[in-house]
């Protein structure tokens, strides 16, 4: 089901369910370091069956090929090579360790997170940030290309999911990870540790069923960081909020 690695400068895990009926999946991911960025990206062959996974797969590997382009240069490359298939939507993150920016974009309905494990040492940047879905397949039509350049830190933790995923899993984090977050700054409240301590004590109550589906989502973050490795994350996503009527891909990574 998943496929936990890691990178010089990512740790990342890979979960994925091939729609029910079908040999292969059209949901496909790449991670790539070269000497100047890493590139992770998620790919998702329009429909599904072998013609899904054929566009799919020529996605990555002309994303394999040209890794070390900028994401707006790898998605016109993709086009370019796509326009014989069906064609794919995907979502591209490229991380510059030389000045720790991240650089990402998504063409179709393909999620993309990004979770500040230390938000309170400044500010001005929000706890998490969700990528912009432009509208367009890549491979048919291509809208005004369009890249969000931020910072990123040790620790922080990228999420890219195909839309075989429901992306209600986006509102379940980002409350999360905001919780988290209050709960710390809060003097005179009870602490993080606290409430899952709480937690823990009620898993063990099997007359408390129903807690037991919440208290498995207030676990994943301590303090903005998640709980979770990005294998059990991807895994914990995958199975919760997979839509169980098309191929479904959850790509975590934590930058090391």
């Amino acid at each position: 089901m998943s496929n936990p690695a890691k990178t010089k400068s990512i740790e990342f895990g890979v979960a994925s369910m091939i729609l029910p009926g079908q040999k292969e999946s059209g949901d496909l991911y790449i991670v790539k370091e070269t000497e100047k960025q890493i590139l992770i990206g998620v790919v998702d062959g329009l429909g599904h069956g072998t013609e899904a996974a054929n566009a799919a797969k020529l996605a990555v590997s002309v994303l394999d090929t040209y890794s070390h382009e900028s994401v707006i240069a790898l998605t016109r490359f993709c086009h370019d090579k796509l326009k014989a298939t069906r064609g794919v939507v995907m979502a591209l993150a490229s991380i510059n360790p030389a000045d720790e920016t991240m650089t990402w974009l998504s063409i179709g309905n393909v999620e993309g997170m990004l979770f500040r494990s230390e938000p309170h040492l400044n500010p001005s940047n929000p706890i998490y940030e969700t990528i912009i879905m432009r509208p367009g397949v890549i491979g048919f039509k291509l809208p005004p290309l369009y890249a969000s350049v931020m910072s990123i830190s040790k620790n922080d933790l990228i999420i890219l999911s195909t839309d075989g995923i429901s992306d209600d899993y986006t509102y379940r984090l980002a409350s999360d990870a905001r919780f988290s977050y209050e709960m710390i700054n809060s003097s005179g409240e009870r602490t993080k540790e606290d409430l899952m301590n709480e937690a823990e004590h009620f898993q063990h109550d099997s007359s408390l069923s129903k807690l037991q589906q919440s208290t498995e989502d207030l676990n994943l973050f301590k303090a903005g960081i998640s709980r979770k490795s990005p294998k059990e994350l991807a895994d914990f996503l995958c199975k919760r909020f997979n839509k169980g009527n098309d191929d479904a891909l959850v790509l975590v990574a934590k930058y090391l």
